[in-house]
């Protein structure tokens, strides 16, 4: 777990140089902003992953939930939307139990089968009914004997 927590901290502060040393040298790693992963995403190297705060490429990440409307967005732009600090509220860390709690398909364990999955919970305020929930999941898998880096990091929230 002080790996996912190392890479979750790189995330929410926005050092991508520490966050590609994480990255699986010959996979690379996925953004994704769902839980449903298509064979289309991009795979960004731990050399892309370390610059990708200053890449100006529009990137196509996947389709918002509700209009279905593309999500065509330079990194900075996405991450702030999908990734940002409301995880860090996340109190609840879940191990290797992907579950399915809104209405988009959540198909990681088929994606990535020979992972560890480590899912960041937050469950939502209360005065919100709870619709606020979000989590970020972080997909591992071997890359030498003893070591496992990241390919997939995953938000999950609620949606219409």
């Amino acid at each position: 777990m002080t790996r996912s927590k190392s890479i979750l901290k790189a995330l929410i502060n926005q050092d991508f140089l520490a966050l590609s040393t994480y990255v699986h040298p010959d996979k690379g790693a996925i953004f994704s902003p769902y839980t449903y992963i298509t064979k289309d995403v991009h795979s960004f190297s731990p050399p892309q992953v370390k610059a990708l705060l200053n890449d100006s490429t529009i990137y196509t990440w996947g389709y918002y939930a509700g209009s279905g409307e593309e999500i065509s967005l330079r990194a900075k732009p996405f991450l702030d939307e999908f990734f940002h600090e409301k995880i860090l509220l996340s109190k609840q860390a879940i191990y290797n139990n992907p579950t399915q709690r809104g209405n988009k398909v959540n198909n990681i364990k088929n994606a990535f089968t020979n992972s560890i999955i480590v899912e960041y919970h937050f469950t939502g305020a209360e005065e919100n009914n709870n619709m606020d929930w979000r989590s970020v999941i972080l997909v591992f898998e071997q890359w030498k004997k003893d070591e496992w880096k990241i390919v997939a990091i995953i938000n999950d929230q609620w949606t219409i």
